[in-house]
């Protein structure tokens, strides 16, 4: 059965997934209220914001590699 889908590699995968942008809209989170909060008087943020954040962030991060294929140079 070599198109036997393997669940345990991704859901390793899927976890990993989840626990790298919680990790990373943790960090943000943290930073931000430390930073700007404490230096800047500026407004906190909630979760939801530094998640979202991270969201975009990583969508933006994501069109480079596809851009660069698309209008890459291409060899002749």
């Amino acid at each position: 059965m070599k198109n036997q889908i393997d669940y345990k590699r991704h859901g390793r995968a899927f976890l990993m997934g989840i626990a790298i942008l919680t990790g990373v809209s943790i960090a943000l989170l943290w930073g931000w209220n430390t930073f700007a909060v404490d230096m800047l008087s500026q407004q906190a943020m909630r979760f939801k914001h530094a998640l979202a954040l991270t969201l975009l962030l990583l969508s933006v991060a994501g069109v480079f590699p596809i851009a660069w294929r698309m209008f890459g140079t291409r060899p002749h």
